[in-house]
């Protein structure tokens, strides 16, 4: 027997609208609480900030000491150490991450603002493609959006949309971190495609990709017969095998950045 129910139209946190999209109830308010903890999390997420995970996001939201990205950068040892399970030690640990990360890329930037379908690769098809700095994107139309070559329309409106609605949080954040202007990227690398699996010995995954991107080259998500190199390290896992089985070139870390 079918049962039934009535869809809700509001959101339980915050009473604001819900709007179907796909298979999904979105509630639109950008002032919820729920989407602000999104938000944040998105940021920690996007900028690899370590030791801060979504159950210490919550924490530190209720507790009135973080309600917006731009919050991250004005924590105090004072501010975090009288919270549940954390004390001096681990506070410091924490300050000391946040503030590695006052200098980012504007494509991390706009990874880390949590726009519906716009991913880091998405920031990087901006940039590459002219609109290299904040107030173009903030600027851009629809028009010129769907004209790079990755970005369909429906991307394009949740930049459009995403950018319009974030202006606050924007502009707070720009007063505590700075956008690294464009860097120049080699061609070392150029025409060649890379993948990265694995632990490896002296250098973080996410370093080894932003060096191949600084250097022309492609990364990819995963192993086909028209990638060029997969870069393994420990526990390297299905991926080496299918590379093996394709015939694609294995190297190490150490081999990597002899090629460079």
């Amino acid at each position: 027997m079918k049962e039934f129910f009535t869809i809700p139209n509001k959101c339980p946190k915050c009473d604001g609208d819900l709007v179907v999209d796909g298979a999904f109830l979105v509630c639109n308010n950008i002032e919820c609480d729920a989407k602000a903890i999104g938000i944040l999390i998105k940021w920690i997420t996007a900028l690899d900030i370590r030791d801060i995970g979504k159950e210490r996001v919550r924490m530190f939201f209720e507790a009135g000491i973080l309600k917006t990205p731009a919050d991250l950068y004005r924590l105090s040892v004072e501010d975090i150490s009288p919270i549940e399970r954390m004390g001096e030690k681990s506070a410091l640990k924490i300050l000391k991450q946040i503030e590695a990360k006052k200098k980012i890329s504007l494509a991390k930037f706009i990874e880390g603002l949590n726009i519906e379908g716009v991913s880091l690769s998405t920031g990087e098809l901006l940039v590459n493609n002219g609109y290299d700095t904040l107030s173009m994107i903030q600027e851009v139309s629809l028009e010129e959006l769907v004209k790079i070559k990755g970005i369909a329309e429906i991307v394009g409106l949740n930049i459009i949309e995403g950018i319009k609605s974030r202006k606050d949080i924007i502009d707070d954040l720009l007063t505590v971190i700075e956008i690294e202007a464009k860097k120049e990227v080699g061609s070392k690398l150029k025409d060649m495609s890379f993948c990265v699996t694995g632990t490896l010995p002296t250098k973080e995954r996410k370093e080894i990709e932003q060096m191949i991107k600084d250097n022309g080259g492609e990364v990819r998500d995963s192993v086909s017969k028209k990638l060029h190199y997969l870069i393994v390290g420990v526990n390297a896992g299905s991926k080496l095998d299918k590379a093996n089985s394709l015939g694609v070139k294995i190297l190490s870390e150490e081999e990597f950045m002899n090629l460079l």
